[in-house]
């Protein structure tokens, strides 16, 4: 079902000693929206993406009003890699909203300062899935992006599939390093890396 996290406001969250494990939301097995409430609150020191990403539709992930700062993220998921969200297969709603990666290091595969890979499906067995990703009032501001595939300011892989709707609106790059390893047909972008 639906599940809702509510961070205290303007919360300042050292994850300097945490191992963190990346949030997995798998609608394949009835998870739905995940929904984090930022309330203001700031995360630093995570040396992984805040969520993996997930599967199927009907989940999503919904965060708000949060900032991730003064981290060192890597991160070994060979499909996508973000500060946000590594990876999106196939999942209806995606939505960061207020939401800031800042003064921080981010190494990945296909790489995006808020969200690696986005894709919905589109098997005509059983699809299609429409993927909507709508990231708006956002800024990635002094981060270093390092990708061995796409690499965007942004969003790393955009557009998977044909069913993949992205939307990004007032957003912010500013004062970043934006590389990629790749010397093949993979693109670097200051918004989206690959927009498919």
């Amino acid at each position: 079902g639906n599940t809702t996290l509510i961070l205290a406001k303007d919360a300042e969250i050292d994850m300097t000693s945490a191992e963190w494990e990346p949030i997995y939301v798998n609608g394949y097995n009835g998870a739905d929206i995940v929904t984090v409430v930022g309330n203001g609150a700031t995360l630093k020191g995570l040396t992984a993406p805040l969520f993996k990403g997930g599967f199927a539709g009907g989940s999503g992930i919904v965060i708000k009003d949060l900032t991730i700062t003064e981290s060192n993220i890597v991160s070994d998921n060979t499909q996508g890699s973000g500060a946000f969200i590594e990876c999106v297969d196939s999942m209806e709603t995606i939505v960061l909203d207020n939401c800031h990666f800042t003064n921080s290091t981010l190494s990945g595969s296909r790489t995006g300062g808020l969200i690696g890979w986005t894709s919905g499906y589109s098997n005509a067995n059983d699809g299609p899935v429409k993927t909507y990703v709508t990231i708006e009032n956002c800024s990635v501001v002094g981060v270093e992006i390092n990708a061995t595939g796409s690499a965007g300011g942004i969003n790393g892989h955009a557009g998977a599939s044909d069913w993949t709707y992205t939307t990004i609106e007032n957003c912010t790059v500013k004062d970043c390093t934006i590389n990629s390893t790749d010397t093949g047909d993979w693109r670097t972008g200051v918004v989206v890396g690959t927009a498919n």
